[in-house]
């Protein structure tokens, strides 16, 4: 059997991505100022001030999977 894989990375690649990374960021933060992974948080983000569009695209078009992922509710 032959498994072949297209190495190319499309648009819906590189969201995904960008929102896991987000994802990793504010559980990491969540960590080190000893958050439990249990405890109720809300997080607020500020779009309008993200100055990068991949990264606003990104978390825009993945809210509520981000949101799912990090078992909290997000407000913007």
């Amino acid at each position: 059997m032959t498994v072949t894989l297209d190495p190319t990375l499309d648009d819906a690649l590189i969201e995904e991505a960008i929102a896991r990374q987000f994802n990793s960021k504010v559980q990491k933060t969540r960590k080190e100022i000893g958050i439990n992974v249990d405890d109720l948080i809300e997080v607020y983000v500020d779009l309008d001030q993200c100055k990068d569009v991949k990264i606003h695209k990104s978390v825009k078009n993945n809210w509520e999977q981000i949101s799912v992922k990090m078992k909290t509710p997000m407000y913007q």
